[in-house]
């Protein structure tokens, strides 16, 4: 059986512009001049190696090997993101498969070296394991491909993009349609596409924001997606770590560090709204983002944390006005001083410049002071019995803080009732909560007193750990705090006993040392696996691709004892070859071309036929032609082929009409 060759021949310079293109926007520039360099140059070389198909395996499964443990390792240290960045090396992984095929003697590859499956089969047996075809447009594609997964993108790369389809797209165009009406229809594409390019673009943004803000819905605040006004059970029992925290001198061992802020309440829920997330500048130094303007005096706090699949949000003091060392590809802040990262690595160790006395949250509004009608005769009564006023809200906070510190507990353990509300049950009869209910009682009530407040979320930062020389915060650090408006400015307001830090240290149970000890073995490896840049890593694949072909070289030189051969000059393969090659119908092709009546460029069979026989069905047994044709089509493009006799009918007919019209 005769092998099948799709073989479609690129035009000069398109693989070489399709690697410069994606070289210039992987910034890989000077390798992939190189690589064009070695593709191209295979046009002026006659010089050609004889590749087994055995050779071909070998290398498509060294190359497989090597993808699969890049693919592992990138998913591994970063996640998704690191997909994008295979998917960016990709042109670079698979060169040495098409340079092999570029430099063989037979110029293609056989389908079975990229498809195990087919390794197995017979060729006799089995007509697609005969089948070789030339992955060279294909590499164009993934060329302009790796390119598009590069972030940064001005209109100069959809001027590439397109410029390089229309160059592959001319190659192949069909010929029997005129050459304006081809350019229109491309220019037209090529309109739309830009169009649709721009819509595509501003629906994956949105996009990104709903679904990013709903991954990290979870993480606004510390115990889950609400508060846990009215819940029941034992709450914060968790001794995983979560931050390690470099605390300025001034702190003394004690911040606040927040994480989200809300400001509407009801029916035992905080909720933020109007809290639209907005891109942060990133600052010309990298990995540096400005929230906000500099002012004295300031302080500074080093914290670091895991990053879920390279996001969530971060936990800073009320005031930062600048991050510092955190590498991500983004970086957005709301309004209520929430600041969230996409695409950073999976351990940050970033540093947050802060000013303790402003915060650059923004100024109240009629929501900071709304409080529920079913909550207000309460919230009224304790008010009034305290004299809060709005006039003293210093005086309103520190009578405030004296009535809970003299009248009420710290308790993790809830009693159920039914005659009040939670929040009233706590005021007016149990006195006892947690976090949550001192800061959401002092909110409300503050606002009573016509003094603007948000409730705030996030971790306090208390303890710290003579193993790691640093402070630690653990899950069940995690709290509830008051940002209260006082003096044109947004103040931490902290109610809560301070007896909470030892009651909940007291439940930690007896392995939290050996515990401790393996998380920080832990933090120390994540810390060291994410510290490699991806530039460095592609500095690294490069290394390791160039041993691994002169190891490739070595191997088929020396063990296979590879023949040389040099190209004839003038010699041209055929573009196609295959199956019905020997079709009895090329007998009456050839007959048509010695009338003086060749086939037009593009016209298919059927068309020259049809185009030949109008007018003049009798003289040319139209029928007869038709019938031949039908089995000439079948012999050709049929994978089943031609039985036996059907051939035989073919070869009759054929012969029968070529004898009456001799």
């Amino acid at each position: 059986m005769a092998n099948a060759t799709h073989h479609i021949n690129p035009p000069p310079l398109l693989l070489g512009a399709a690697l410069l293109f994606w070289g210039w926007r992987a910034e890989f520039l000077p390798l992939a001049v190189m690589m064009a360099t070695a593709l191209e140059g295979a046009r002026y070389v006659s010089l050609r190696w004889q590749f087994s198909d055995k050779d071909f395996n070998r290398l498509v499964d060294l190359t497989s090997v090597v993808v699969l443990a890049i693919t592992v390792y990138l998913y591994a240290t970063r996640s998704v993101h690191g997909i994008f960045i295979l998917a960016q090396w990709f042109p670079m992984l698979i060169f040495l498969i098409v340079g092999t095929q570029t430099y063989s003697g037979q110029g293609t590859l056989p389908l079975s070296a990229l498809f195990l499956t087919l390794r197995r089969r017979k060729p006799r047996q089995d007509s697609i394991v005969a089948q070789r075809i030339d992955i060279r447009f294909a590499y164009v594609v993934v060329c302009m491909l790796a390119a598009s997964m590069v972030t940064a993108r001005t209109p100069w790369f959809y001027v590439g993009i397109c410029t390089l389809a229309a160059w592959a797209l001319w190659s192949v165009r069909p010929r029997r349609y005129h050459l304006a009406l081809w350019s229109g229809l491309l220019l037209s594409v090529i309109a739309l596409g830009y169009a649709g390019h721009l819509g595509l673009n501003r629906l994956q943004v949105i996009i990104g924001d709903l679904a990013v803000d709903w991954m990290v819905s979870s993480e606004r605040d510390p115990y889950q997606a609400t508060t846990a006004i009215g819940h029941i059970g034992r709450l914060k029992l968790s001794d995983r770590i979560l931050l390690r925290v470099k605390l300025p001198q001034q702190a003394k061992g004690n911040l606040l560090l927040r994480q989200a802020s809300y400001n509407s309440y009801g029916s035992g829920i905080w909720r933020a709204i109007g809290d639209r997330f907005e891109a942060v500048p990133e600052s010309p130094t990298l990995g540096t983002w400005q929230l906000g303007e500099s002012g004295t005096p300031d302080a500074a706090v080093t914290v670091s944390g895991y990053l879920h699949r390279g996001r969530g949000l971060l936990a800073v003091p009320n005031g930062s006005y600048r991050i510092e060392n955190l590498p991500a590809e983004f970086m957005k802040r709301n309004p209520y001083g929430a600041v969230k990262v996409e695409n950073g690595p999976g351990v940050v160790n970033y540093t947050a410049r802060f000013r303790p006395d402003v915060s650059l949250d923004v100024e109240p509004t009629d929501k900071d002071l709304h409080i529920p009608k079913r909550y207000a005769p309460v919230l009224g009564q304790v008010a009034s019995e305290l004299g809060l006023s709005k006039e003293d809200p210093n005086a309103a906070l520190a009578a405030l803080e004296r009535h809970f510190r003299e009248n009420f507990r710290y308790s993790l353990v809830q009693e159920r009732q039914t005659k009040y509300t939670p929040l009233a049950d706590f005021l007016l009869r149990s006195r006892s909560g947690h976090c949550e209910y001192f800061a959401t009682a002092t909110a409300l009530l503050l606002r009573a007193a016509g003094i603007p407040t948000r409730y705030a979320t996030g971790y306090s930062v208390q303890e710290y750990s003579g193993l790691e020389d640093i402070y630690i915060v653990r899950r069940r650090h995690a709290h509830s705090w008051v940002l209260a408006y006082i003096d044109d400015t947004w103040r931490d307001v902290d109610f809560t006993p301070p007896a909470w830090v030892m009651l909940e240290d007291q439940a930690a149970p007896w392995w939290e040392s050996i515990y401790d000890l393996g998380s920080y073995i832990r933090f120390l490896f994540s810390r060291w696996r994410w510290s490699e840049r991806n530039g460095q890593w592609a500095d690294v694949l490069i290394w390791l691709l160039m041993p691994l072909g002169l190891l490739l070289g070595w191997r088929l030189y020396f063990k296979e004892r590879i023949r040389r051969a040099r190209s004839k000059k003038g010699h041209r393969q055929p573009a196609t070859s295959g199956p019905g090659r020997d079709s009895a119908f090329y007998r009456i092709v050839k007959y048509f071309e010695q009338l003086g009546l060749p086939r037009r460029p593009g016209e298919t069979l059927n068309q020259w036929i049809r185009r030949i026989t109008d007018g003049d069905d009798s003289a040319m047994d139209k029928d007869a032609l038709q019938t031949a044709l039908a089995f000439h089509y079948r012999h050709r493009f049929d994978p089943e082929g031609l039985m036996s006799n059907d051939r035989e009918r073919l070869q009759s007919t054929v012969s029968e009409w070529v004898a009456r019209h001799r």
